[in-house]
């Protein structure tokens, strides 16, 4: 009898443990594609829907600062500020609180944007420390 209820305890502590991670799931991953030793001072970057480019602050809030057309390449460089970015036709972007980010428009397909060459699904963000290059994050 106190092998049943040890190993129904056992059961119902899996159950609630399943449960639990559940809830905690992330809505949405963030991958390194450029960080750490392998960060960039430039990158190019387009869309074949086209993009919109802004700035993101520490709660999430998007502000555009301009929107390309679809196939338009851009290039992103190190600012002259510590913790700024340079972008094409926009100029100095970011600071210690506010972050690049370019979001593909939407269209009938998987909206992509191509980093370098390489295709990505959804948005990048490009985040830079003070005295280091670029990271770029999907």
């Amino acid at each position: 009898m106190k092998k049943l209820i040890g190993f129904g305890f056992i059961i119902m502590m899996l159950l609630m443990n399943c449960c639990y991670a559940k809830d905690t799931v992330p809505k949405m991953m963030r991958v390194g594609i450029y960080s750490a030793s392998g960060a960039v001072s430039s990158f190019t970057v387009s869309s074949e829907s086209g993009m919109e480019v802004g700035t993101v602050d520490e709660e999430g809030e998007f502000t555009l600062a301009q929107e390309f057309a679809k196939g338009k390449t851009i290039t992103i460089k190190k600012g002259s500020k510590a913790q700024s970015v340079l972008v094409d036709e926009i100029g100095e972007i970011g600071d210690g609180s506010h972050f690049l980010r370019i979001i593909p428009k939407k269209s009938s397909g998987i909206p992509l944007l191509k980093v370098n060459g390489s295709r990505y699904r959804g948005e990048i963000e490009v985040r830079r420390y003070s005295n280091s290059d670029m990271t770029v994050i999907n």
